[in-house]
């Protein structure tokens, strides 16, 4: 455990240098992309080619299949059939009819991947690791038979008594709740591999854990997500000068500027790409958090703001349709 650590920790020091460059699987692949393409002529891509194992070829092929059908529809008037198009074709190329949503336990031969992958909050220690695992905690992915110890999306899940407020309070506390006080499901990362970015794989992810969790625990009555606004700040200081120092002072104009963020639109999508994936899935939003995010990239990317979305069960696919079809966002 304490290797795997040590390769998380390596991994992600390098990646810093070469973030342009991260394809899909963080193990190898890198590196591979920037080497394919600095190589001079084919028989030197053939003998690196050759190096990688079945995965790592595998998901270089998907990712270079995503990326010609991205540009192939790149010229459609309108993103949502252009994204229904590459999804559709990537899926009968890839044969990803098939998927399956498995629970990853302590003890998963994929939990070295789920620590590398995770893309909303790294893991930072042993201990972060376990207390994701831990007994109040449900991590699920979706895997296909031809990738079987591959995730190629998952979602982390905290059992408490209340919705989450902030994310410190969900990673950072060491308090472990018992089944007799379990009302809300709280997503609170969900990742999904760069090379089927085309395909939203997440709204199955999150109906199929709403299902497992609901036989597992048929008591939970909210399921719910404490989520980043990424773009948030972005979107504010071009019309507002904010003194970081000084952000209490802000807290009225900056809520009430997010609420307006969160359901601002362009051609039939809202600007925020969590709120759209939301969205997108059939859930609504709930309650805007301030101060829910204090690290240095909680203050970057939104003011240190998060926000809490809701999935009804019963309503999702309405909601979804209506969004997908209509550009209508449900509050």
């Amino acid at each position: 455990m304490f290797r795997m650590l040590h390769r998380v920790n390596a991994f992600r020091a390098s990646k810093t240098n070469l973030k342009e460059n991260w394809v899909i699987n963080p193990l190898k692949e890198t590196l591979v992309r920037k080497r394919w393409f600095s190589l001079a002529n084919e028989m030197e891509r053939i003998q690196l080619y050759e190096k990688l194992d079945k995965v790592e070829r595998q998901l270089l092929l998907y990712s270079f299949i995503n990326k010609r059908l991205e540009l192939q529809f790149k010229n459609r008037p309108d993103n949502q059939v252009k994204d229904r198009a590459v999804a559709q074709q990537l899926k009968t190329l890839l044969k990803l009819d098939n998927l399956k949503m498995k629970r990853i336990l302590w003890d998963s031969p994929v939990i070295e991947k789920i620590c590398l992958y995770e893309a909303v909050h790294p893991v930072k220690s042993l201990w972060d690791i376990k207390r994701r695992f831990g007994p109040d905690r449900r991590v699920y992915g979706l895997f296909t038979d031809s990738l079987a110890n591959e995730p190629l999306a998952f979602i982390h899940i905290a059992l408490l008594p209340d919705i989450a407020n902030n994310i410190q309070s969900i990673i950072n506390s060491s308090q472990v709740y018992s089944p007799q006080e379990f009302q809300c499901a709280v997503c609170y990362t969900i990742t999904t591999q760069r090379a089927f970015g085309s395909i939203n794989l997440g709204r199955q992810l999150i109906q199929s854990a709403i299902e497992s969790l609901q036989k597992e625990f048929p008591q939970l009555k909210t399921y719910a997500t404490l989520s980043p606004i990424p773009a948030f700040s972005t979107w504010a200081t071009d019309q507002l000068d904010v003194n970081r120092s000084k952000l209490e002072d802000y807290k009225e104009i900056l809520m009430d500027m997010c609420a307006q963020y969160i359901v601002s639109t362009n051609k039939g999508r809202v600007l925020d790409p969590v709120a759209n994936f939301h969205f997108n899935n059939g859930a609504i939003p709930q309650q805007i958090q301030w101060k829910a995010d204090c690290s240095d990239k909680g203050m970057n990317e939104s003011f240190c703001m998060m926000i809490n979305y809701i999935y009804e069960c019963e309503k999702m696919k309405d909601r979804w349709e209506s969004y997908q079809k209509k550009g209508n966002v449900v509050v």
